[in-house]
């Protein structure tokens, strides 16, 4: 049975975490050995790969969570536009806006907006033009 070797994932956070943990390159192939029986990284299979990351997080090694934003979930172009739109149409200013986005979603700019939370504004915007609620 031919066991699959770490993926570029696995190996860079293996190396994430040898760093984060201030391990020695001694220290590091020793427990690479020791709970993934290989002296070197590439050579663990996905099993020793388990082994080696419980045993980093068993020392402390916290995962840091990604920065990246997802550009799929952010607000399209067209709801901004809406939301715009109705800003005018309610006789708003942008700082009346933020205050408005802020409530609905604990942001405070439409810009940070993902879809669902520019829907919940979009809607609410539109009830208040619906319900002839104008702000000067």
């Amino acid at each position: 049975m031919k066991r699959n070797r770490a993926n570029p994932q696995q190996l860079a956070l293996i190396h994430v975490a040898k760093a984060q943990l201030g391990l020695s390159e001694d220290e590091y192939r020793e427990i690479l050995k020791a709970h993934g029986g290989a002296e070197s990284a590439k050579f663990l299979d996905d099993l020793g790969v388990d082994r080696v990351l419980k045993f980093f997080y068993q020392l402390g090694f916290k995962r840091a969570k990604s920065k990246r934003r997802d550009l799929r979930i952010l607000a399209s172009d067209g709801q901004k536009k809406m939301i715009h739109c109705l800003m005018e149409d309610l006789g708003w200013d942008r700082q009346r806006l933020s205050g408005f986005v802020d409530r609905v979603t604990a942001k405070d700019y439409p810009e940070e907006l993902t879809k669902q939370e520019a829907s919940k504004v979009i809607e609410g915007l539109k009830a208040m033009r619906d319900r002839k609620v104008i702000w000067h």
